[in-house]
């Protein structure tokens, strides 16, 4: 009888003790699976991805889009037309803490090939009127509140318009619409830059030129390749005349 109690008992311990690790194996499928699951919502959740991986300055600009919405930059520039962005400084930026412009390779409406900043003023130490914008056709009337007062001031020297294009369509259409926009700004030379998609690395050319809205335009007062003045969106009359100011004082400095 003892030894019948004995096997009975050692029957019932590997049953509990079969049960428990029955029980202990399915928490585990369980955990696992739960794992599994949270990884492969998370790896379709566009939010949070970006949210946690937003590494390159690509990657930023998608984050921003699912943050505010696709359309964040125009209700920016419902609510501020003239796109003001930042405005200009009363003085110039010293040479010191001046930035260079960014490389930028770009045709001019007749096919003429243009690299910045080496195609304006460097060989002369004159000042140069950059203007980059994004948009073509919207952004003329901010390019033309500043470079209209500026050649009318200083009409020896250069003022560029560039168009960093990022969009297929206007790419594709691009020797159509450059065609049809000869004379219609004789104050300065415009270009176009196709930017093309970036696969393997970041593309950060809007980065480089302080880009944050691509309804804006943005000027920079250029000498010797260096930014010494900047400002956006359409110009103010305190901004052209310090525009004007700061241009002769550096023209002075060359004397």
């Amino acid at each position: 009888m003892i030894t019948n109690r004995l096997i009975n008992s050692c029957k019932g311990l590997n049953g509990l003790v079969s049960k428990s690790l029955l029980n202990n194996t399915t928490k585990n499928v369980i955990v696992q699976q739960q794992i599994r699951n949270m990884s492969w919502k998370k790896f379709i959740n566009p939010f949070q991805y970006y949210k946690e991986n937003a590494d390159t300055q690509q990657k930023r600009r998608v984050k921003k889009e699912l943050e505010e919405g696709v359309l964040w930059d125009v209700k920016e520039f419902v609510k501020n037309p003239t796109m003001k962005v930042f405005v200009g400084s009363p003085n110039l930026i010293s040479e010191s803490q001046a930035e260079i412009v960014p490389q930028v390779k770009a045709k001019d409406l007749d096919g003429n090939k243009l690299v910045f900043p080496d195609c304006l003023n460097k060989d002369k130490k004159q000042p140069s009127l950059l203007i980059v914008s994004i948009k073509p056709y919207h952004a003329d009337k901010f390019v033309n509140s500043w470079s209209e007062p500026f050649k009318k001031e200083f009409p020896q020297l250069d003022i560029h318009s560039v168009f960093l294009v990022s969009q297929l369509g206007y790419q594709i259409l691009s020797p159509i619409l450059k065609s049809n926009r000869k004379g219609k700004n004789n104050d300065l030379t415009e270009s176009w830059s196709n930017i093309p998609v970036a696969i393997k690395k970041s593309n950060t050319i809007f980065e480089d030129f302080n880009i944050t809205n691509p309804y804006s335009s943005y000027i920079y007062l250029v000498v010797d390749g260096k930014i010494r003045w900047k400002s956006s969106g359409l110009s103010t009359p305190n901004e052209v005349d310090t525009l004007k100011k700061l241009t002769k004082s550096l023209l002075d400095d060359k004397k």
